[in-house]
């Protein structure tokens, strides 16, 4: 397994949309988040 310390997730909706539009199927599309997974493996 990954040590949770290794591990982070950051919301980007708002500040890094992928779909620039005013509409629920865009506002899906921005909803998301991203997982880093930090240091080198072993």
């Amino acid at each position: 397994g990954v040590s949770a310390q290794r591990l982070k997730t950051i919301s980007y909706g708002k500040e890094r949309p992928v779909a620039v539009c005013d509409d629920i199927s865009c506002w899906s599309q921005n909803r998301r988040a991203v997982t880093t997974l930090s240091g080198a493996g072993s």
